[in-house]
């Protein structure tokens, strides 16, 4: 191979890298991308067709999640007028610097102004667990339910229903699996926990599908560098959606950073479930 051709691939491929890190850096952290998806079943009526649920997680409001993301994250999904909203967990991001009462307050009125008309309804992080009555007093004011080892039935009538539960998350959590009993395996139902690795537990129960965050699918996501370190809560299920004895697991890759403001392979998003009938 000649000189001139060496150069030329060795100039490409370090094009290739400074565009992957610019964007790593300054374009993907703020983006927002609204993942849409359609869950058909025949356990869904035709009256909850087009019903929209919205599920946001790892938020970590602080350093590299302020004031002008969170308005555009109230404003991006008031957009789609959502009948139900949920949020899954890791609200603020405190490790380093306590924030004040003002930004607090910011928090709360940002997710006040959220609207669905069957609910807000939360989980908590591993994080919120090390300030969870500060996150609880924010969620609850903002008119988030907290679903702590709970079930709850969501119903546009009294044929059309479904199911939704909230777990604590594995990591410093203790989720307690025995609420699913007392779920109507008839209707469709969804399972919120922050942490993905509940999801052994879970696929053992009549659940259809689960939600979970943590991992932020890596935010920064190289195959290598991911598979040997990763978090407790999302050391086996860690990225995308995984289906097992009927169950669906389906990880988001959050809105927030947390330890540094750098996206790849992962970006930003929220996630957009329309319910179909089959």
């Amino acid at each position: 191979m000649s000189t001139k051709k060496i150069v030329i691939i060795v100039l490409s491929i370090l094009s290739v890298l400074g565009i992957c890190c610019f964007n790593a850096v300054k374009a993907n952290p703020n983006q927002l991308r609204v993942r849409q998806e359609t869950i058909r079943s025949a356990k869904i009526s035709e009256d909850l067709d087009g019903f929209l649920i919205v599920f946001f997680s790892d938020m970590n409001y602080g350093e590299f999640f302020d004031r002008n993301k969170l308005d555009r994250l109230c404003k991006t999904i008031n957009s789609f007028s959502p009948d139900l909203i949920v949020f899954g967990g890791d609200l603020l991001d405190e490790i380093e610097t306590p924030m004040s009462q003002e930004e607090r307050d910011r928090v709360q009125e940002g997710l006040g102004s959220l609207k669905a008309r069957y609910g807000k309804f939360a989980v908590l992080g591993d994080e919120d667990m090390l300030s969870r009555e500060k996150v609880t007093n924010i969620l609850e004011e903002a008119q988030f339910t907290i679903l702590d080892n709970e079930a709850r039935t969501i119903g546009v009538s009294a044929d059309a229903c479904f199911s939704i539960i909230g777990l604590q998350n594995c990591k410093n959590g203790t989720p307690d699996l025995s609420v699913l009993s007392s779920v109507n395996t008839a209707d469709y139902s969804f399972l919120f926990s922050h942490c993905p690795d509940l999801f052994d537990e879970v696929r053992n129960y009549d659940v259809d599908h689960m939600c979970a965050g943590h991992s932020r699918n890596g935010q920064v996501y190289i195959p290598l560098i991911n598979f040997f370190y990763r978090d407790a809560g999302c050391q086996k299920y860690y990225r995308g959606k995984s289906t097992r004895n009927g169950t669906t697991l389906d990880i988001s890759n959050g809105v927030g950073q947390n330890g540094y403001n750098i996206r790849l392979n992962s970006d930003p998003e929220i996630v957009l479930y329309k319910l179909k009938s089959r």
